[in-house]
């Protein structure tokens, strides 16, 4: 049924760096940070087979300029090792002193055969999906459908019946079309036909740029026919219109005439002005009541404005309302056609009599459009979990709205799983597709799973390197997306539960806590939101209990969707805390619908305060800028997970990060930017074993060279090289960067003949690649000068023995299986602490990394004290995030996490601690293959 393992062509051309530079990179000793921590955060992680510094460097810079002369030898372009050289030589002292770094997959994998083999995913993080057109029944994707399935469509004057039908496997073109400064791409056949001004029929291979699209055409509302009826919808809408509260909208499946008369009922009482074709409705937070008003005009052939709040048109207050029949253009513009190298399966909306059918955006088509398989919630799935398991970190949304069903398990086939990170993937593959018809995969009988061959616990990986986790993890993921999806066939969730409870001790003066597993019975409704992101948890939480490096997870949502709300708040969803700590959640704030999702700032400031959750995506500045102000349009919809980088469908974000603490001038400094933009640049030319993945990044060609330690570079004091730092005098130092790095990426990518990265610079997080450098991750203060920062070392580590013996403190993960936490303490050197750091004035270092140097985002954390910081979080919010792109907020203390990488401490306790465990002996330390990150790694969960 599957074929999840994809080829490309190998790398065969290498380079090697001269004698000489090897053998002086060998005399040199590396400085590792934090005097000792980052060395073993380097063994833990990065390490392969016992490499020392020098090994990872030599092996990092020859895997870089072989990706690159791999490229030119393809190209038929010119290349010569021994001009290549020099530059080569002093990039690798550079990355030896570590004033600049690749991403922590880079370390780990670049210049691997592994990497040659099976192409960059194993050097990237990330992606994103979606597609849509108007039925009768909302908006609906192809996805939804199977070939043959009847369906009522919005034609351009009247909903027709129509037949969805799969035209087989063809190849795509990428139409990108344009409307003010707004993109969407579709992806559709070369003859597919569209409607253009003046009526005039063109197929996609015709289309011109500029050339304006026809919309559906517009029938406006006769206000008299808002008349009281004495119907059951009536008297409903009358009462929701009284007490909203208390009762509920109706569902968009009910029949037109009811859905008619309820808003017949509520126009009775309130909020209709038909002089003015208003409709508005009072309070800031009820703009998800006109946005269902909306969707029921539009299937009424009633149009209306987005979402607006403000002061309406005759009014002197402030409301949300819509506008019905307002003038204003809808047709969209070709911005471009491309062809891609996309086969794929293609479907369309067969209506017989006008031939055509609305798209989502209005879009009146003829027949023919490809389907999205990021709609595909399986191939979402199955692409989360090969992404995680080759080390990259995915983002994922919520918005799967299909349909499943119990799959008759005594019908059922016995699946063996190859051992292999394919045969796992392909196994998630069988049990998903036993419920769910997928477009891509199709459906399958329930499978019965032989683990027999899959390798033991603690043999060794080969290729991607680790070790083994046997199949427990596995095992443990099909019960859980099995029971999933059983509770999503019935609609509830019923099940004992294991979770973590916080204790807190009786005695006042001691005021201590504890955490302690207990049982919960659960018995809820379970919907859309909680299968999509418990499934997505459920992978990860297997991935992250192998012994490989391993990624994270972002989920995004929407303000106005409770579930997603709480997927983290563990009080009413406790079934959650064994895998909900798998990914960061952030909502996603629209500007398409008026605006309405920033009404929620006053909701989103409420939640942070409790929990800390969830973070911000501002979609419209990521859309429209590059740099705050400059605009550049991007066509991403989503982000990876630590929210620096904006991702189109299926694409990877590409890092590098340059220290500039670790730059002993600002010379050193830009060329430091040059060889991480090399890095980056060089990697986005090797494709990937996914091709939906490589047709994006053929494009986008997207890198992010990050800065780090920019606390430390604030505080840095009077130098003969730098002089005295202050902001005023960063900001020359960051746009100087950012036009170094933008020409190199220009220069490189000419010269490669390849297009020039459409974004290039972001600040990252940062999380253990700081710790080898001894800088402050990112844009962020410390949390405290002194502080514990815990590692997590897979148990079967041969790091643990020396590093008990040592007396370090340790203790098991109360998440991970698997897994010892280490505790050690460092000190941040003469650096403002965050609790120093007024979160006004963080906001403002993130916003000026944001406008002079960042064109990706700026992943943030912004700190606060929640009592003295807490009434203002929302000014705070409401001030800031129309300026950025990401941001997430955390209170200083008492957010929840147990076990958090970051944990104040006085400088009595660092004392104490620091002289309890004696040095690390790493002499004895024999086959050792690192183990990664199995919390947050970044900044996201500190303390």
């Amino acid at each position: 049924m599957t074929n999840v393992q994809r080829k490309i062509q190998p790398v065969t051309q290498r380079f090697k760096l001269d004698e000489s530079t090897c053998n002086e990179l060998k005399e040199l000793t590396p400085n590792f940070g934090f005097n000792g921590l980052g060395e073993l955060v380097f063994r833990r992680t990065y390490s392969r087979n016992n490499e020392d510094w020098c090994d990872v460097v030599i092996r990092v810079v020859e895997g870089c300029m072989s990706i690159r002369k791999e490229h030119f030898h393809r190209s038929s372009l010119y290349w010569n090792d021994n001009e290549r050289q020099s530059f080569a030589r002093n990039m690798a002292l550079s990355l030896f002193r570590m004033e600049w770094l690749p991403p922590g997959r880079g370390l780990w994998m670049m210049g691997t055969e592994f990497t040659y083999e099976r192409g960059s995913m194993s050097l990237n993080n990330c992606f994103s999906v979606n597609t849509n057109f108007w039925t009768n029944k909302g908006l609906k994707s192809f996805r939804d459908f199977q070939d043959g399935d009847s369906v009522i469509v919005r034609g351009k004057r009247s909903w027709m019946p129509a037949t969805v039908k799969s035209f087989g496997t063809q190849e795509l073109y990428k139409l990108t079309l344009k409307r003010d400064s707004r993109y969407i791409n579709l992806f559709t056949t070369a003859k597919h036909r569209w409607i253009v001004k003046n009526q005039e029929i063109k197929t996609t291979d015709e289309l011109d740029t500029n050339c304006e699209l026809e919309s559906f055409e517009r029938i406006y509302s006769n206000t008299d026919n808002y008349k009281s009826v004495d119907t059951e919808g009536f008297q409903d809408g009358v009462n929701f219109a009284i007490d909203s509260k208390s009762n509920s909208l109706p569902s968009l499946n009910r029949e037109k005439e009811y859905l008619f008369d309820f808003l017949s009922g509520i126009f009775s009482i309130k909020g209709f002005n038909k002089s003015s074709k208003i409709i508005y409705w009072m309070g800031e937070k009820n703009g998800y009541i006109l946005q269902w008003v909306r969707d029921v005009l539009f299937m009424l052939d009633i149009t209306t404005s987005d979402v607006k709040y403000g002061v309406a048109p005759e009014k002197d207050f402030p409301s949300n309302y819509i506008i019905v029949d307002e003038d204003f253009s809808t047709n969209w513009n070709v911005f471009s056609v491309e062809l891609t190298d996309r086969e794929e399966e293609v479907w369309c909306v067969v209506e017989p009599t006008f031939e055509e059918f609305t798209l989502e955006n209005g879009i009146l088509t003829k027949n023919c459009s490809a389907t999205d398989t990021a709609e595909d919630f399986v191939h979402s799935a199955e692409w989360t979990m090969d992404g995680l398991m080759n080390g990259v970190g995915v983002g994922f949304t919520t918005n799967w709205r299909g349909e499943a069903s119990i799959p008759d398990k005594k019908d059922s086939e016995i699946f063996v799983i190859p051992d292999s990170r394919e045969g796992w993937v392909e196994s998630l593959i069988k049990l998903m597709c036993s419920y769910i018809n997928s477009p891509r995969y199709g459906k399958n009988k329930f499978p019965i799973f032989d683990y027999s061959q899959i390798r033991a616990h603690g043999e060794p990986i080969k290729g991607f390197g680790g070790t083994a986790s046997g199949f427990d993890p596995l095992k443990q993921m099909h019960e859980r997306i099995e029971s999933y999806l059983d509770a999503f066939c019935i609609g509830r969730l019923q099940c004992t539960s294991k979770t973590w409870k916080e204790f807190k001790s009786e005695d006042l003066e001691q005021a201590t806590s504890e955490w302690r597993e207990v049982e919960v019975e659960v018995d809820k409704p379970y919907s859309h939101t909680r299968l999509v992101a418990d499934v997505f948890n459920a992978i990860g939480a297997c991935v992250v209990a192998g012994n490989v490096r391993r990624s994270a997870e972002i989920s995004l949502g929407y303000v106005d969707d409770k579930d997603f709300m709480n997927l983290k708040n563990y009080e009413i969803n406790p079934e959650r805390s064994a895998i909900g700590w798998l990914s960061n959640n952030s909502v996603v704030l629209r500007a398409d619908n008026g605006y309405k999702d920033f009404s929620y700032i006053p909701e989103l400031a409420r939640r942070i305060l409790d929990n800390g959750e969830p973070g911000m995506i501002n979609l419209y500045n990521i859309q429209k800028y590059g740099r705050s102000g400059k605009e550049l349009p991007d066509e991403a919809t989503m982000v990876n997970p630590c929210a620096e980088i904006a991702l189109s469908n299926w694409e990877l974000c590409n890092l590098s990060e340059v220290f500039p603490p670790r730059c002993s001038d600002p010379e050193k400094f830009y060329k430091g930017l040059e060889y991480a933009t090399f890095y980056a640049s060089t990697v986005s030319l090797l494709p990937t074993h996914r091709p939906e993945t490589n047709a994006v990044i053929a494009k986008n060609r997207r890198i992010g060279v990050s800065i780090s330690g920019i606390a430390q570079w604030a505080s840095k004091s009077d130098s003969e090289e730098w002089g005295q730092m202050n902001y005023t005098k960063m900001i020359t130092f960051l746009r100087k960067g950012y036009k170094v790095v933008r020409e190199t990426n220009t220069r490189l990518a000419k010269e490669a003949g390849v297009p020039a990265a459409v974004r290039v610079t972001t600040v990252k997080p940062s999380g253990s690649i700081s710790l080898l450098a001894g800088c402050t991750p990112g844009v962020h203060y410390p949390v405290s000068r002194y502080a514990i920062r815990r590692v997590r070392i897979g148990m079967t580590s041969p790091l643990v023995e020396p590093l008990i013996a040592a007396g370090v403190p340790h203790e098991k993960d109360i998440v991970s299986e698997n897994t010892y936490v280490f505790e050690f303490v460092i000190d941040h050197g003469d650096v403002r602490p965050c609790e120093d750091v007024s979160p006004w004035e963080q906001f403002s270092v993130v916003q000026m990394m944001q406008k002079h140097y960042a064109d990706n985002c700026v992943s943030a954390t912004i700190y606060f004290d929640k009592e003295k910081d807490g009434p203002e979080v929302e000014s705070m919010l409401a001030m800031f995030i129309p300026n950025l792109k990401s941001v997430s907020m955390l209170p200083h203390s008492g957010h929840g996490y147990a076990q958090a990488p970051y944990e104040k401490i006085s400088l009595d306790e660092y004392n104490r601690r620091k002289n309890e465990f004696k040095p690390i002996d790493y002499k004895s330390v024999k086959n050792n293959v690192p183990s990664g990150s199995k919390f947050c790694s970044g900044d996201t969960c500190e303390l």
